[in-house]
């Protein structure tokens, strides 16, 4: 290969009436030979570089699309956290409602049982004092021995004539202490 130093430096045999012209045909020839060497150097870097160019082109055009995409995601992550939150919220204000409903039922619950212990309370009250009032000695806390002749079945004495704990319901303050 030929430099710029060879060529500059390059001396010529001398022949009669001037240079060898064996001398300077080896000469164009070298630099023939370089010449043709850097031009197949030069077309080899020319296509590298237009394959580097196209690369860099499909790599910006990635980039591109890559930074779009991020974009298009970040707005999609930033929209289903809204979303999320939005139904967070909604999720969280029904469940207030509920528990203010919830919490009205069971005081409306409460009352109403409340009203029917009172109530039943009342009614229990009023059969005891009737029945006290129609059976005095049950008002002085005695204890009938025997069932009144018409009732058959009376409490403490079953229809075949056993003695059976009463299920009719009525207590007997001897029977229950307090």
């Amino acid at each position: 290969m030929l430099t710029i130093n060879d060529v500059e430096k390059y001396k010529f045999g001398s022949a009669m009436f001037g240079y060898s012209r064996a001398d300077v045909d080896k000469f164009a020839s070298l630099v023939v030979e370089s010449m043709q060497h850097y031009v197949d150097e030069i077309e080899a870097l020319k296509k590298r570089i237009a394959g580097a160019e196209a690369e860099i082109e499909r790599y910006r055009a990635s980039e591109a699309t890559l930074r779009d995409s991020i974009v298009l995601a970040q707005k999609s992550h930033d929209e289903i956290i809204g979303n999320a939150q939005k139904e967070a919220e909604n999720i969280l204000a029904a469940a207030r409602v509920k528990t203010v409903e919830l919490a009205a039922k069971h005081a409306e619950v409460t009352a109403a049982r409340e009203r029917f212990e009172y109530e039943f309370y009342g009614l229990l009250k009023g059969f005891i004092q009737t029945l006290e009032a129609n059976s005095p000695k049950l008002a002085q806390g005695a204890s009938p021995k025997s069932p009144p002749p018409d009732t058959e079945g009376y409490a403490g004495e079953s229809k075949d004539g056993a003695d059976e704990p009463s299920s009719g319901g009525l207590v007997f303050p001897e029977e229950n202490p307090r």
